[in-house]
C-alpha cells in the first residue's frame, strides 16, 4: 500500500464506513492520515430496529449515528472528516445542495440485495450518475487525497446504492486522476446459505480470488464495537457478534481486502 496522507473514502449509507472499514478508517486517523467519508445517502429506507424512527426522523437519526460513530473511529486521533453527497463541499459549485435519497432494496437470496420494486425519483439510483459523479469531483478537487477508497463492482452485498457508489468513485478518480483502491465484495451467498446461517459462513473467503492488501488489525476490536453500537437503529452488538435487524448475525470485522483498481 502506498504512502498515504490523505484519503476519501466513499460509502453508501451511515454504517457501511464502520461495517466495511471501520478498523482501518481507526488506524489511519491515530496514524496521522487526513480522512474524508463521503456518504452518498443517509439510509432512509433501511431496515431499523423495531421501534426506533422512520420517515425524516430516521434520517435525522441516522445523521446523528454516523457523526458519533466517527467520533468513535477518530480517537485522540486526527478528527475523521465526513460530508454527504451533494452538500459543499460534495457538491458542483453554484448548485443547491442535493439530498441523495436511498434507493431501497430487497433480498434476493440470503446475504445478495437487489434494487427494490420501486425507487423514488429523488433517490441516488434515480439521479443522474453524471451529477453526483460530478459531486464527488468537486471534493476529490477540494480534499486532494492521496487515495480514493471505495467498493468494487460487486458493491459488497449488491445493494444497489453500493453498486452506484462504486460507479461515482471509479468514474470520479478517472477524472481526477487519482489512484483508487477497491474494498473487495463479500462472496455471493450459494444455494446452502439458507435459513439462520450466519452471513460470514458465505463470506469467509471473501476476496480470496482477488490479489491485494489484507489489511487486520485486531487490536481495534473494541473501537470499531464501540462506533458499532452508535447504531441503533440498525442493529445490535450481542455477545460480541452483530445481529442485523432481519436476523442475521456477523462477525464484527477488523480486517479488509483492498485491491488497486485497474
Amino acid at each position: 500500500m502506498p504512502e498515504i496522507r490523505r484519503a476519501v473514502v466513499v460509502h453508501a449509507h451511515p454504517d457501511d464506513e464502520t461495517l466495511s472499514s471501520g478498523a482501518l478508517l481507526a488506524a489511519w486517523a491515530r496514524s496521522g492520515v487526513q480522512v474524508t467519508v463521503v456518504t452518498c445517502t443517509r439510509g432512509e429506507r433501511g431496515e431499523v430496529v423495531p421501534g426506533t424512527a422512520r420517515g425524516s426522523a430516521l434520517s435525522a437519526q441516522r445523521i446523528g449515528e454516523i457523526r458519533a460513530a466517527l467520533a468513535v473511529l477518530s480517537g485522540d486521533g486526527v478528527p475523521i472528516a465526513h460530508v454527504f453527497l451533494g452538500s459543499p463541499p460534495a457538491r458542483v459549485q453554484g448548485q443547491g445542495p442535493r439530498n441523495y435519497k436511498d434507493s431501497g432494496m430487497r433480498w434476493v437470496k440470503p446475504g445478495v440485495a437487489g434494487p427494490a420494486d420501486e425507487a423514488d425519483e429523488d433517490s441516488f439510483t434515480s439521479a443522474p450518475r453524471d451529477e453526483a459523479t460530478a459531486d464527488l469531483v468537486a471534493l476529490l478537487a477540494e480534499v486532494r487525497p492521496d487515495v480514493v477508497v471505495g467498493y468494487d463492482a460487486g458493491g459488497t452485498y449488491g445493494h444497489p446504492d453500493h453498486v452506484r457508489a462504486y460507479e461515482i468513485t471509479r468514474d470520479a478518480a478517472r477524472i481526477a486522476g487519482m489512484q483508487r483502491l477497491e474494498i473487495v465484495s463479500d462472496v455471493a451467498p450459494d444455494d446452502r446459505a439458507a435459513g439462520d446461517m450466519h452471513l460470514d459462513d458465505a463470506r469467509r473467503d471473501a476476496g480470496a480470488s482477488r490479489e491485494g492488501d489484507f489489511v487486520d488489525l485486531p487490536e481495534l476490536l473494541p473501537v470499531v464495537t464501540a462506533a458499532l453500537e452508535c447504531y441503533h437503529t440498525q442493529l445490535t452488538v450481542r455477545d460480541g457478534v452483530i445481529v442485523h435487524v432481519g436476523g442475521q448475525v456477523q462477525e464484527i470485522s477488523t480486517h479488509v481486502r483492498l485491491v488497486a483498481a485497474e
